[in-house]
């Protein structure tokens, strides 16, 4: 019998080690074993409000966790992507937005709508993530019946291109509907201050 050449133990040597790298499992991310064993959540968060109009807490830059997320490039921009913008305001976006708001407390005070109907009414102007906060409120907890003036441009705050504060009276008092302009042009409620209450 013949013993083994050094170049045949080599090949040998290579067809293991391949075979080994093949079988491995990859190797965990960094963060992954963390985020694993701290039991973070995912998905989208909820708000239990309690039978109260609620207010997810807005961050310093002036949008929810959400459309910071959705925030782009205007550049790489789908359609309804919020664009951040210090731009001021210009009357005829301040209008579309002011109409937008009118449209969402005229559904969301509505009470001769009841349970779905009146939900799907005022939904259809939130946010996705302000749908998922106002998904348990109460009809009967939201103040007033109907509009009862014009909507019109909040003095206070500083109103941008893509976020702007909306006063909207109704019988029961006047509403703040802060406001999300998306890359279409589109306004979006991010979320509405209740009669009396402060930013």
């Amino acid at each position: 019998m013949r013993p083994r050449t050094a170049p045949t133990v080599a090949v040998a040597l290579a067809a293991a080690l391949i075979l080994v790298g093949c079988t491995s499992a990859p190797a965990a991310a960094p963060g992954d074993a963390a985020a694993a064993s701290a039991g973070e959540p995912s998905g989208v968060p909820t708000v239990d409000v309690g039978g109260f109009t609620p207010a997810p807490p807005v961050p310093a830059n002036g949008m929810d966790d959400q459309d910071a997320d959705d925030a782009v490039d205007a550049s790489s921009a789908a359609p309804g992507d919020v664009i951040p913008s210090g731009d001021s305001i210009t009357p005829a976006v301040a209008a579309k937005a002011e109409l937008t708001a009118a449209a969402f407390v005229r559904a969301f005070t509505r009470k001769d709508v009841p349970g779905a109907g009146w939900a799907d009414g005022y939904t259809a102007f939130l946010t996705p993530y302000s749908q998922t906060a106002y998904a348990r409120t109460a009809q009967s907890s939201v103040p007033g019946t109907r509009v009862t003036g014009s909507a019109s441009l909040a003095e206070q705050g500083t109103n941008t291109m893509t976020s702007a504060t909306i006063t909207v009276p109704t019988d029961a008092g006047t509403y703040q509907v802060l406001m999300l302009a998306t890359n279409t042009g589109d306004w979006l409620v991010q979320r509405a201050l209740l009669p009396g209450a402060t930013p």
